[in-house]
């Protein structure tokens, strides 16, 4: 019993092309095996067991971002810029109101591994975008070495986590 399969190759520029073989992995093991004369061995990995499952579980666990909620990254911004919680969450875009908001909400992004919907939440309901916005300002700021990048290397240092 010879396994029938099919090898279909396409000729491409400088010779390169693609080759599309039809066969079950059977029937491709037992062409390997008359070919080579060596037992095909499947590159599949081993299924992981329940010891590689809580490892990796217990990997994900202690490489939580921040033992911080998004309450206490707010908290602590306030304190540092000297404002009250209310600016968090107001709707006014004054540079006073904006500026620690968006630094508030650049280290909630970058210390919870939160999604930005859920810190949008936490911010006066924002939409993701907004909050996306405010992420990409605070960058292109601290990129510019703008004075607020000072406080938000403060803030990391102070939260206890290593700034980017």
């Amino acid at each position: 019993a010879t396994a029938k399969f099919s090898i279909t190759t396409i000729e491409g520029e400088g010779g390169l092309g693609a080759v599309n073989i039809t066969a079950s992995h059977r029937e491709f093991a037992q062409a390997h095996k008359v070919r080579t004369g060596r037992q095909w061995v499947s590159p599949m990995p081993a299924q992981p067991t329940s010891q590689d499952w809580f490892d990796r579980a217990w990997e994900m666990l202690e490489s939580n971002k921040s033992s911080y909620s998004i309450r206490e990254i707010q908290d602590h911004v306030c304190k540092r810029f000297k404002v009250p919680h209310i600016y968090m969450e107001s709707s006014r875009r004054s540079w006073d109101h904006y500026l620690p908001r968006a630094a508030a909400i650049y280290l909630c992004h970058k210390l919870t591994g939160k999604s930005l919907p859920v810190i949008g939440r936490a911010f006066g309901n924002r939409d993701h975008t907004t909050i996306l916005k405010s992420i990409r300002a605070v960058e292109k700021m601290m990129a510019l070495d703008h004075p607020i990048s000072k406080d938000i290397k403060a803030l990391t240092k102070k939260l206890g986590a290593s700034h980017d």
